[in-house]
């Protein structure tokens, strides 16, 4: 038989953690929106109609 121990601080570290990765991982993907965005927007030449 084996014993299960749940530490809450432990999981309030993790918790801490994971919502400080979620706004990393928001941020990143904003600039790399932006990044397409802009690259998108500076190419020039004749349409394709489109």
């Amino acid at each position: 038989m084996s014993d299960f121990i749940l530490k809450y601080e432990h999981l309030e570290v993790i918790a801490r953690y994971s919502k400080v990765l979620g706004k990393e991982a928001m941020e990143y993907s904003e600039d790399l929106e932006k990044t397409i965005i802009n690259n998108i927007n500076n190419v020039t030449g004749d349409s394709s109609g489109y």
